[in-house]
């Protein structure tokens, strides 16, 4: 059967789909180790958008390693071996974000702590995949975009990320306050204990030229500042997008609304996480250290810089406690956007370093509310270890990092909601991606379905959205549903 123009192009667009029938009532979900392999200190799990088949684990000590999503098998030679990392304690490889546009320049970028003399920095360095093995990368394409003079310590935060939806190339940055409490809140040439927007393609939008580069005379500094940061042409540093934050581990963009969730490690006493709409709202806020921890505070209560509930700060929207209980450490996590587990749909998913506890949650706006621990079904049958880092794959679907050197997928106890593979084959003609099928898929959304189809197309539980029509269609071009 001839494909029609609407389709031309397509091979095989290859659906996530939730196989459920039937009221989805709640469920459990238990941690699945993915590989028998036991990394190194495994500090991130992270895939690029449109990859489902193989997933990229972040080791600490410096090495980045490739493996097969399915069978969990590991590439023997390294997708990288970065030079020069400043591995020990709290710092190492702490960072990576693919750009927006991987498929087509294959650009990513890494934070670590850097062996300079006579000072650690901490760095920014763009890296590109190599153009004959997608497995490997390149390592003479390394180009620093950011080397910050500070010694490596405590407290380097270690995230970064690209901005959903967001065509500008800007690169968000968290990075911790060293140890030291008065970084955060200073934004004056200081650039530790807060959150930077780097714009990392320039005024063309298209990275790896000239325009890219705002400071040419400073070897340090291989960026351009977005127009609306804050900070811009006013008191303080101009590519800082929030702070007062101690230590950041782990945020995260919610990847359908934009929002950003940040995991700030507290001082002993209580762990919070803060919670931003999406960029460009709320710019230039103190979430409040050094002067509080928590709801609560750590200074003094008559200082006009630094008083407690200064309505200029910007409280948390959950803390807990952590001093005299197993918790030590806030490990920030993701809003759950797959489809392996519908009912999980919007629950922002956290956990703590030592007790390798799992949280669930539900943002209603100001707080995290719905607080529901998790840990038992989570670690059900296997030894509990401590969670270094959250991770996502490109479908929405949700990893932890262990401290036994495991990286575990978040799965469905129940096989019949596993998220299965299919086609864009609608209608089951046996043509993939056809003008048949779209016919078939928007028949389906006025209430007639082919046997064994609904247009619940994305997974999340509900039928017939306009987000199931935009998965439809994605997936007739290749993409994830």
């Amino acid at each position: 059967m001839a494909r029609g123009m609407l389709a031309a192009g397509v091979v095989a667009g290859v659906v996530c789909v939730a196989a459920l029938s039937g009221t989805v009532e709640a469920q459990t979900v238990r941690a699945q180790r993915v590989s028998s392999a036991s990394f190194n200190r495994p500090i991130l799990v992270t895939q690029p958008e449109g990859v489902h088949d193989r997933l990229w684990v972040v080791e600490q000590p410096g090495t980045i390693r490739v493996m097969n999503a399915a069978t969990g098998a590991v590439e023997p030679t390294p997708f990288l071996t970065v030079p020069s990392v400043r591995y020990g304690g709290e710092g190492g490889l702490l960072g990576m974000a693919f750009h927006p546009q991987y498929a087509s320049n294959g650009y990513f970028y890494l934070y670590y702590n850097r062996v300079a003399s006579p000072t650690d920095q901490r760095v920014i360095v763009r890296y590109r995949v190599s153009a004959a093995n997608p497995n490997i990368a390149d390592p003479d394409s390394a180009a620093t975009i950011w080397a910050y003079t500070a010694s490596t310590g405590n407290h380097n935060g270690g995230w970064i990320a690209f901005a959903p939806n967001d065509p500008d190339g800007n690169l968000f940055i968290a990075w911790g306050e060293r140890g030291v409490s008065t970084n955060a809140p200073d934004i004056t040439d200081n650039a530790l204990g807060k959150i930077h927007r780097l714009d990392v393609d320039g005024l063309d939008n298209i990275p790896g030229n000239a325009d890219d580069d705002q400071f040419p005379a400073d070897a340090n500094k291989h960026y351009a500042i977005p127009s609306d940061n804050p900070f811009v042409n006013v008191e303080g540093d101009d590519e800082i997008w929030a702070y007062g934050l101690r230590n950041p581990w782990r945020c995260s963009f919610d990847r359908l609304t934009g929002e950003l969730y940040i995991g700030d490690v507290g001082a002993g006493v209580w762990e919070e996480i803060n919670v931003a709409p999406a960029p460009p709202a709320a710019a230039g806020r103190n979430y409040g250290w050094n002067c509080m921890e928590g709801f609560f505070c750590n200074g003094s209560t008559t200082s006009t810089s630094c008083a407690c509930n200064n309505p200029s700060l910007v409280p948390p929207a959950y803390a807990y406690l952590s001093g005299g209980t197993s918790e030590c450490a806030v490990s920030g996590g993701y809003v759950y956007r797959g489809c392996a587990m519908p009912w999980l749909h919007g629950k922002y998913l956290f956990g703590d370093y030592c007790s390798g506890k799992v949280w669930t949650s539900v943002y209603d706006g100001t707080l995290l509310t719905e607080i529901t621990d998790i840990t038992a079904q989570v670690w059900s049958g296997q030894p509990r270890p401590a969670i270094y880092s959250f991770g996502q794959d490109a479908s929405g679907e949700l990893y932890i990092c262990g401290s036994n050197g495991g990286v575990y997928r978040l799965v469905s106890t129940d096989v019949a909601s596993q998220c299965g593979c299919g086609t864009s084959d609608f209608n089951h003609d046996g043509d993939v991606g056809t003008d048949q099928d779209i016919e078939a898929f928007f028949a389906c959304l006025g209430g007639t379905c082919p046997a064994g189809e609904d247009s619940d197309f994305n997974g999340d539980g509900d039928i017939g959205t306009d987000q199931d029509i935009e998965a439809f269609f994605r997936v007739l071009g290749g993409g994830w549903c």
